[in-house]
């Protein structure tokens, strides 16, 4: 009997051409990691298209190879076929108007006329033939890729490489080890197996971006012997640990320093429930010159200078007061089931809602109900 790594190996020999997903709100181990599938199934000769829901490359991650083949949605995913017999007419002239929200096709028989016996229709088979997942722990995170598309990812089998304990194993083959620090490390055990001589130095340093973002340059207190292990080998393929380092943490534009610097003057922490959170305001933006796209790089400041804790909270007061709450949480929680009471968007990781509170009542109703969420689910 095959295992299930096996199984994962020859969906992809037998795949023609395969989707890769992360989630819209990607992590730099999802994103990492879907780079490094792009490049290994390339080598083995895989065609195959990465795509993000509305993909936006963050500073960060600019260093790795191939980010500029990210598509921002899905197009093309299936053809609709007019098929015309023309064994006993045969056609002389095809064209075609668009008149009135409808396509008008002209056929020109070089001899007689087509009768309508001669059309039919046919549904052609999708683009795709196989799906895989990255870092993904439900379709809802996909944003509107599964919104439109719901129907392709029901019927397209899906391969689903994960090591979230929260993941709904919605794949057709589900590849869960919650004992890995990454998805990226996940990834390297079945590339090891699939074909390890084809793990380049580009692979590898795609890889090894995954480990250190999701142990926080292995800070983490997940990370064990084998992760060192695995940072070991795919050093020695090339991967270098310096330059991912640098970019990741020691490059941050002097816009998100001075943001952060504000987030650090009013940070608060609750050791009891490892809580940190704080207050910026529209005005922190203007004098700082950074945007709001900028805060999830604050909140990794805020995890890596305090690793003791598993939730981040930040209100933002927009220019209009409107409170705008971005709330982390570690693999341990869910932020949005943490968030529930208040209709989040996001993912498991990383939820956003809005609240039409003044900011201090904002606060302390939120860090409250965050407490009290937490008060059900820890021993």
């Amino acid at each position: 009997m095959l295992t299930q790594k096996n199984q994962i190996i020859n969906k992809i020999n037998q795949a023609n051409n395969i989707l890769l997903l992360t989630r819209k709100t990607y992590s730099g181990d999802s994103f990492s990691a879907l780079l490094a599938w792009h490049l290994f199934l390339n080598h083995l000769g895989k065609k195959n298209d990465l795509v993000i829901d509305d993909f936006q490359i963050r500073s960060e991650y600019k260093f790795l190879p191939s980010w500029a083949e990210v598509k921002p949605g899905l197009s093309k995913l299936k053809k609709f076929t007019i098929a015309v017999d023309i064994s006993q007419t045969k056609l002389e002239e095809l064209t075609y108007d668009v008149q009135d929200n409808e396509v008008l096709v002209h056929l020109t028989p070089a001899k007689g006329f087509f009768d309508n016996q001669d059309i039919h229709f046919k549904n052609t088979d999708f683009k795709y033939d196989l799906v895989i997942c990255l870092g993904l722990q439900d379709f809802e995170s996909l944003g509107s890729i599964y919104q439109e598309h719901a129907d392709f990812l029901y019927q397209v089998p899906i391969i689903n490489i994960d090591n979230h304990h929260l993941n709904e194993h919605f794949g057709n083959i589900n590849e869960i080890d919650i004992t890995k620090t990454s998805v990226a490390e996940i990834s390297y055990d079945l590339m090891q197996q699939a074909g390890a001589d084809l793990i380049d130095k580009d692979i590898a340093n795609c890889l090894l971006t995954g480990v250190i973002q999701a142990t926080h340059s292995f800070k983490s207190a997940n990370v064990n012997p084998q992760t060192l292990h695995l940072a070991s080998e795919l050093i020695n393929l090339g991967a270098s640990r310096k330059e991912i380092v640098d970019h990741l943490y020691n490059t941050k534009s002097v816009t998100t320093l001075k943001l952060w610097g504000r987030v650090l003057a009013r940070l608060k922490i609750d050791n009891n429930y490892k809580i940190a959170w704080s207050i910026i305001n529209h005005n922190d933006f203007l004098r700082s010159g950074a945007q709001e796209e900028d805060l999830p790089g604050v909140i990794d400041e805020v995890i890596m200078t305090s690793p003791q804790v598993e939730i981040v909270v930040i209100f933002y007061i927009s220019e209009y007061g409107q409170a705008k709450i971005y709330l982390y949480s570690s693999r341990n929680f869910d932020s949005l089931q943490l968030a529930n009471n208040y209709r989040p968007q996001g993912d498991k990781d990383l939820a956003t809602f809005n609240l039409g509170l003044p900011i201090e009542q904002a606060e302390a109703e939120v860090i409250q109900a965050v407490r009290d969420k937490l008060k059900l689910l820890l021993p």
